[in-house]
């Protein structure tokens, strides 16, 4: 039975015994534990399609996983967006791209990072504009269900 992340995004932990032992290196200097712990802390756990292509293109994923670290970055790492502006972000392009999942993932750490159901819908209703009305029938609805749930 698939595990759900606190916004009912579907999530897989990462199997250990079918990849290597916990502190044992995915790519370069990445382990399984890291990995499992950056998408703990951004999104509550691993997407299905991220642990399907650790599964079988690991340096595809070890890649992914740097340049996600790095868009993570706070700005006292040098980053330099506010973590509640990088959901917005990261909300409003899987909405544009149609990824619910991904979507629904980040608008629940948008709310955790700060963001209000204002600022969500207002950069929809951007998204809508350059994107049309299919983005926001087919992820932002979706999205914006969620945030009625989740938000006080």
């Amino acid at each position: 039975m698939p595990k759900l992340n606190h916004a009912g995004a579907v999530v897989t932990t990462l199997v250990r015994t079918n990849l290597r032992a916990e502190n044992a290196p995915l790519h370069g200097d990445a382990t399984v534990a890291e990995a499992e712990d950056h998408f703990g802390g951004t999104i509550g756990g691993v997407p299905d399609s991220v642990a399907l292509l650790r599964r079988h293109a690991p340096e595809a994923f070890a890649a992914y996983l740097k340049a996600r670290e790095a868009a993570y970055r706070s700005p006292e790492a040098g980053g330099h967006l506010p973590l509640a502006q990088k959901e917005l972000v990261f909300i409003v392009l899987d909405v544009a791209a149609g990824h619910v999942e991904g979507a629904l993932a980040h608008a629940e750490a948008g709310l955790r990072a700060g963001l209000t159901a204002g600022q969500i819908m207002e950069a929809l209703s951007i998204a809508i504009l350059i994107h049309g009305h299919q983005c926001w029938a087919k992820a932002g609805a979706a999205v914006m269900k969620r945030v009625e749930e989740l938000a006080p």
